[in-house]
């Protein structure tokens, strides 16, 4: 879906070709970040009083369970969920 006119579209490439590759990227960054906290909210306000390992793997599915073929997903999802040494990983 594309709501966006096509003048303010084209303003905004135009714009955005202004920028160094630098500011570019600390726009994309800004940007990801901003829409991760938008989906934490939404996931607080779905799921009251979530937190933690569920808080992230909720985060991970709606992020991104639709770039997965589901057989990859339940394999990603059965490695998540295997026992680790999260000491041993973070030293890596």
């Amino acid at each position: 879906m594309n709501d966006t006119a096509p003048w303010a579209e084209a303003r905004m490439r135009e714009l955005f070709a202004q920028r160094t590759p630098g500011e570019r990227v600390e726009m994309a960054c800004r940007s990801f970040t901003a829409a991760r906290a938008l989906v934490l909210a939404g996931l607080r306000r779905e799921h009251p009083g979530i937190g933690g390992e569920q808080l992230r793997l909720r985060l991970l599915e709606r992020t991104y369970a639709a770039d997965f073929e589901p057989a990859a997903w339940t394999r990603l999802l059965a490695l998540w969920h295997e026992p680790r040494d999260r000491g041993a990983i973070a030293a890596k």
